[in-house]
């Protein structure tokens, strides 16, 4: 844990600070950029990149996957009243212990994209002898340049993840076609770890290439490719979970459901992560689209009827406030 506790040093600096002291924003950065470059003094930047990618993943993945996992062995019913699909979406519960295996074969699969991720940068790096895949120095990205980066991240991943999943995968010819099917189309409801659950081969194809392709693409500062795989690890745990109520809803509940699709309908569709190519190649599945997942996921939680309420009260302070500024001005 020491060397993950290290390289986490630079970043619980940078939140505790602002907590503790009154320091600016600047001095915050300035702490950071100090913290930061030690740390890439004091490791190579192979470990560096190798423990950031790992603490991303278990902090912001799998230590709460497990802990969803133990939360629905512990409490079976509450955690069924919380699933969308109810007791089915219970992981202990489905088809006896099989539920072990893929809690195995998803953790692996993990760590075969870590392992197979520094792989890569030690035949470019060591064997090679050109430039690593990532940029591992001590100039901090600029916070639009950061942003730009991540939209271009999240868009590319989504093109990779819709043209890989469908042509890969999915079409007749393909030699991982049956070897998908038989993994990731075996679960008979998605819980949080199935988000990295498939054959090895169709892991890397499914998840680990559209996920780290695109920091290969644009070369990005490794501090951007952690922000990216933190979103992404959050997205994985949450849209894979199962549960009913998820936060920012609108968003995380519709790719929710079209994963879901995916997975229990046994047929083609809805094969990216956001939906957006599949609304433009029509590809979407029980004729929903990324517009009919907001539309629904609002009825849902009947965001209409909550504003028609919150619009009521607002006219009903409206004309309190007008009655007293009458009374006031007789008066």
């Amino acid at each position: 844990m020491d060397p993950i506790l290290s390289f986490l040093a630079p970043g619980l600096s940078f939140l505790a600070i602002p907590a503790l002291a009154s320091y600016t924003t600047s001095l915050n950065l300035v702490f950071f950029y100090l913290t930061w470059s030690t740390l890439l003094l004091s490791h190579s930047e192979l470990k560096v990149e190798a423990i950031g990618t790992l603490a991303v993943r278990l902090i912001f993945y799998l230590a709460p996957a497990y802990f969803f996992l133990l939360f629905d062995a512990a409490v079976p019913s509450i955690a069924a009243a919380t699933k969308e699909h109810g007791e089915l979406g219970i992981a202990t519960a489905q088809a006896g212990r099989r539920w072990r295996n893929i809690t195995l074969v998803s953790t692996g699969n993990l760590a075969l994209g870590i392992v197979l991720q520094l792989a890569v940068e030690i035949l470019l790096t060591r064997v090679l002898h050109v430039k690593s895949a990532l940029k591992v120095t001590t100039t901090l990205p600029f916070p639009y340049a950061l942003a730009k980066d991540l939209l271009k991240a999240f868009l590319a991943r989504e093109i990779l993840a819709y043209c890989l999943h469908r042509f890969a995968l999915h079409h007749d010819k393909s030699p991982l076609r049956l070897r998908h099917r038989s993994f990731y189309h075996s679960l008979e409801a998605p819980f949080s770890l199935t988000a990295h659950y498939d054959h090895p081969l169709a892991y890397l194809v499914r998840v680990w290439l559209p996920t780290y392709l695109p920091a290969v693409i644009f070369r990005f500062h490794v501090l951007t490719y952690f922000a990216f795989l933190a979103l992404v690890s959050l997205e994985e745990l949450f849209v894979y979970s199962g549960y009913a109520v998820l936060p920012t809803g609108l968003v995380l509940g519709g790719m929710a459901r079209r994963h879901e699709r995916h997975i229990m309908a046994g047929v083609d569709g809805n094969y990216g992560a956001y939906g957006l190519i599949d609304l433009l190649a029509g590809t979407g599945l029980g004729n929903h689209d990324l517009i009919d997942d907001v539309r629904e996921e609002a009825e849902k939680r009947d965001l209409e009827g909550r504003g028609k309420i919150k619009a009521k009260e607002v006219q009903k302070r409206v004309r309190k406030l007008r009655d007293r500024a009458q009374r006031a001005s007789q008066e």
